[in-house]
């Protein structure tokens, strides 16, 4: 990865993705495209079962299900009529 300006670029990348890092170190990626006006977005975690502490494995998984699943709590709005179908998820 390069630094150029204020952002950083990855050599050889197809879409030319500028790489910003704000002060909290959250890292945006910017690209431009000249076919149509669009936005897109992506969130990525840093979560993954190689950051799984060695005692608490299964984390990143766990984290996985909460986020596309919920709890009886969060993201249902109808838990017992929705369950059935989040069960095959």
């Amino acid at each position: 990865m390069k630094i150029e300006n204020n952002y950083e670029y990855v050599d050889n990348d197809p879409l030319n993705a500028r790489v910003y890092t704000l002060d909290n170190g959250l890292k945006v990626y910017l690209t431009s495209y000249d076919d149509a006006p669009r936005v897109q977005t992506n969130i990525a975690v840093r979560a993954g079962s190689k950051n799984d502490p060695e005692n608490a494995t299964g984390l990143a998984h766990y984290l996985e299900h909460m986020l596309f699943k919920g709890t009886d709590v969060y993201g249902s709005l109808d838990y017992e009529k929705e369950k059935p179908l989040l069960d095959k998820i």
